[in-house]
């Protein structure tokens, strides 16, 4: 139980960590006006696909071993950190959203991640400091 609690913490400073470098480098892709190149959307990816690990492992905590966090605060970071990676998915290259306002001409991709992103390291780190107990 131990060792599922210290995955938890460490996958979820890891989503942190990377949404904030994924935000850092969409904020500069931004200010150059270059668009988001593919290794981008491959981190991005992996990101999602931690996130999504992250989940299982605290729905394992919660159910299957009755765990729950100090404060039910962290709910509430995990639903926001969750609509976050929905953007994320739905405004992608293969995102019905993304398709849809990338024809009209009206998403700028690198300023529009580099918010999701940093969105969703704030919520990991909200989610981390719940987690903790801390305030």
């Amino acid at each position: 139980m131990a060792v599922v609690v210290a995955l938890h913490l460490v996958f979820g400073s890891l989503y942190m960590v990377v949404s904030f470098f994924l935000a850092g480098w969409a904020w500069r892709l931004y200010r150059r006006r270059a668009p988001l190149p593919p290794l981008f959307w491959r981190v991005l990816t992996g990101t999602i696909l931690l996130f999504g690990l992250e989940v299982v492992i605290g729905l394992t905590l919660l159910w299957g071993f009755h765990i729950h966090p100090p404060t039910k605060l962290h709910f509430l970071y995990a639903a926001l950190a969750l609509l976050s990676v929905v953007g994320q998915v739905l405004l992608g290259p293969e995102g019905s959203v993304g398709r849809m306002v990338r024809e009209e001409g009206t998403l700028n991709e690198a300023g529009t991640y580099a918010v999701l992103t940093v969105l969703a390291g704030l919520f990991a780190l909200r989610l981390l400091m719940t987690g903790l107990g801390l305030p």
